[in-house]
């Protein structure tokens, strides 16, 4: 068995759209990395898939949008391919979601996280509001090859977030009487950002795959 490299274009529905490169091992065996961006309906459809189950409501998807919105995500699998003639193989590995975010109102932050709205704080105005997401996933899949060069992988798999941190940070200048209400704010929107997203962002994920062996 020989030692190759491939590249592929990809998407793992609904983490991430991007690009990949992996190195073929003796007996079988695959290490492959991924680097893309979440793109906004991806994540609508993952908080959709939560809140339809009950996990939580509205409020909550909205912040989590805010939090990871456009987020980077990177991934790092290990795959083995177990019959050398066929296309079958299974796998799982680590996937990191950050360098994203947006801006929620501190109203919104109020009332996901149940803490009432201080009246030194105006409800209108923004945090600035992003989170790191670690997961761990597995996959099963299928990878057919044409011409011993050009490959075709679909696969399903599962990425279950295990850490999550979240960071709010206020947009405006704040006073200094406000500042121990907006820390305590931001603290509490933390707090439960990081809870909900450990506790429920889990997803089933759907892997399509162009690629080429070198």
């Amino acid at each position: 068995e020989r030692i190759a490299l491939s590249a592929e274009v990809l998407t793992d529905f609904p983490l991430h759209i991007g690009a990949a490169a992996r190195i073929e091992l003796p007996w079988g065996l695959r290490v492959h990395t991924s680097l893309g961006v979440m793109p906004g309906p991806y994540l609508d459809t993952i908080n959709a898939l939560c809140t339809e189950a009950g996990w939580y409501d509205q409020l909550t998807a909205d912040l989590i949008s805010a939090a990871l919105e456009n987020s980077m995500v990177w991934r790092l699998r290990a795959m083995w391919h177990p019959l050398s003639h066929s296309g079958f193989y299974m796998g799982g590995g680590y996937s990191l979601a950050a360098l994203g975010g947006g801006l929620s109102g501190a109203e919104l932050v109020a009332l996901a996280s149940g803490v009432t709205l201080s009246e030194q704080i105006d409800g209108k105005l923004d945090f600035k509001t992003e989170a790191m997401l670690h997961m761990l996933d597995v996959e099963f899949g299928w990878e057919f090859v044409f011409f011993d060069q050009l490959l075709l992988r679909v696969a399903l798999g599962g990425a279950f977030t295990v850490d999550a941190s979240s960071t709010l940070k206020p947009g405006w200048e704040v006073s200094k009487v406000a500042q121990p209400k907006v820390d305590e704010l931001a603290l509490s929107g933390e707090v439960y950002l990081d809870d909900i997203m450990e506790r429920y962002v889990h997803t089933v994920t759907l892997s399509l795959a162009l690629g080429w062996r070198f």
